[in-house]
């Protein structure tokens, strides 16, 4: 069609994507129009077909003629757009040559975008910056991509998001590679690095916000800008407080078990040389069995026949989920567990329940040996004997047809959990509100084996005292006091952490306390800490 009068009077130029959306609405008015007449006039649809199909081949070839040359992004992406509405303007009218050529249309130019937007990634993979390093003000690359999302994004084709998300995602990838590992490199220091990063990133998410194309890109960016921000504040303090806050760095993971290592910008590699990291990291290796000790949320009756291990340390210690495996402890305590995966426990850690931990002797930060237990089988037999002050107001009978029995091999389609029992350990059930406590007297076999559907379970009439048996174990730990927390982090701090770790002392020069003096009113827990 000839173009609009405004335009050919002032004789601006028109882009490809105007014509084309000129062309299809015309010729969907007119095919439908005489689609209707000559269906209705000659009884059947061969004739339009006749008439227009030389009119809707010309069309489509030069489309694939402007495809073949184009390497515009935005205007491939507005292409899919105008025939999407196009589309949904032809469901209306029921001609199928022009529906097939819709179709069609759509495949090529999503194609053509994709082969366009796949050639922009490797552009950028493969671009390499030159030996001399880079100032830090935003480099070109970085404009260019927020300037060429937020163009996309503005566009809002709701038909292809998905997809669309999809190839951003693998764009931002390769230009975070770009910023944080191949330009910010250049330069000798960390701090200039979080600068040249700093300034990158927040080009991005300003350019996306203000084009107001915010979605996945400027969330993911802006957690990487605050990210380096704390990297390059850190930077900053270094110069005059270096010491304290190494010190504090070394001294944090030891005062929180389990707590993961702090985050750096993604892809963001911190040359920062951290001698106790090596050593671990050494002790880890040649001794892979050894595990640091963490907590499994959960009530104080929390299963403790299970734990939960890392999948990486699982495949590199031969274990496979629901396997049998003997926790060894302080003072030759040991127990068996089911292992489980779970990612979200370090690599170097084993999360047991607060009674598995009490059975071992140990605390959360201690570490246990873990191995595989393949010789464990079904028992035969399984004594039980419970503590005078958690029976939950019940007999021996009672705890066995009310609490233990469901506990080990629970009624009707639940399958039986075959829980794992070491001669000495301690099995906290939970039974309504009360817990109930019981002791594992003997097993058959010996020591250990796995309670089966068909294990016989005795309970002994006669209750334990737990003060006896407390006093003939020997034992106490933090997860028995209640109600102190702030004071056992303090006592860890104080007391702990110099004889555990005095190197992470006298590294800084700072001269490890001698004493505490724990003070506060009769039955706090003062005798019960110490």
């Amino acid at each position: 069609p000839p173009p609009p009068p405004p335009a050919k009077k002032e004789k601006k130029p028109l882009h490809y994507e105007a014509i084309f959306r000129s062309a299809c609405t015309l010729l969907l008015d007119v095919a439908s129009s005489e689609h209707s007449f000559l269906t209705s006039f000659f009884g059947d649809a061969d004739s339009f077909d006749h008439v227009f199909g030389k009119s809707i081949f010309f069309a489509m070839e030069n489309l694939e003629q402007h495809l073949v040359t184009s390497w515009d992004a935005v205007g491939c992406l507005l292409l899919v757009h105008v025939n999407t509405a196009q589309r949904d303007a032809m469901a209306a009218r029921p001609v199928p040559l022009l529906a097939n050529f819709f179709a069609r249309v759509q495949v090529l130019v999503w194609s053509r975008f994709k082969a366009i937007m796949e050639a922009h990634v490797q552009s950028v993979s493969a671009f390499m910056p030159s030996g001399k390093a880079p100032e830090t003000a935003p480099h070109y690359v970085a404009r260019r991509y927020a300037e060429l999302v937020a163009s996309l994004r503005s566009l809002k084709v709701a038909s292809v998001e998905p997809m669309l998300g999809s190839i951003l995602r693998v764009l931002w990838t390769e230009v975070e590679k770009l910023l944080s590992e191949r330009l910010a490199r250049q330069h000798p220091t960390l701090k200039h690095q979080a600068a040249l990063l700093i300034n990158n990133y927040d080009l991005v998410v300003h350019t996306l916000a203000e084009r107001g194309a915010r979605g996945e890109e400027s969330t993911h960016f802006e957690q990487l800008l605050d990210q380096v921000k704390t990297v390059f504040v850190e930077e900053q303090l270094l110069a005059d407080n270096g010491k304290m806050i190494s010190f504090v760095k070394q001294a944090e993971p030891l005062l929180v078990p389990g707590a993961p290592p702090e985050d750096a910008a993604s892809g963001y590699v911190m040359e920062v040389a951290d001698e106790r990291a090596e050593i671990a990291d050494v002790e880890r290796k040649r001794m892979p069995h050894e595990l640091e000790v963490g907590d499994v949320a959960g009530d104080s009756a929390a299963d403790s026949s299970e734990c939960l291990v890392h999948p990486d340390k699982m495949a590199a210690l031969n274990l496979m989920a629901g396997d049998t495996v003997r926790l060894k402890g302080r003072r030759s305590r040991e127990t068996i567990c089911l292992v489980r995966d779970d990612a979200s426990v370090p690599a170097d850690a084993v999360w047991v329940a607060a009674q598995a931990r009490s059975n071992l002797h140990v605390n959360v930060g201690d570490r246990v040996k873990l191995y595989g237990c393949d010789s464990v089988g079904e028992g035969a037999k399984v004594t039980l004997q419970p503590l005078s002050d958690a029976m939950a107001g019940l007999s021996a009978d009672e705890l066995h047809d009310q609490v233990l029995a469901p506990h080990f091999a629970p009624e009707g389609e639940e399958a039986a959990p075959y829980r794992p029992v070491h001669e000495g350990d301690r099995i906290r059930v939970r039974h309504g509100a009360q817990v109930v406590e019981v002791l594992v007297v003997a097993t058959e076999p010996e020591r250990r084996c796995v309670v089966a559907p068909s294990t016989e379970l005795e309970v002994l009439d006669e209750p334990l005292d737990r003060a006896e048996l407390d006093a003939e174990e020997d034992e106490g730990g933090y997860d028995d006091i209640g109600g102190v927390d702030k004071q056992l982090t303090k006592i860890r701090e104080l007391v702990e952490l110099p004889m555990r770790h005095p190197k992470v002392f006298t590294s800084v020069g700072v001269m490890p306390p001698r004493g505490v003096l724990i003070h506060g009113p009769p039955g706090c827990g003062k005798t019960m800490i110490a």
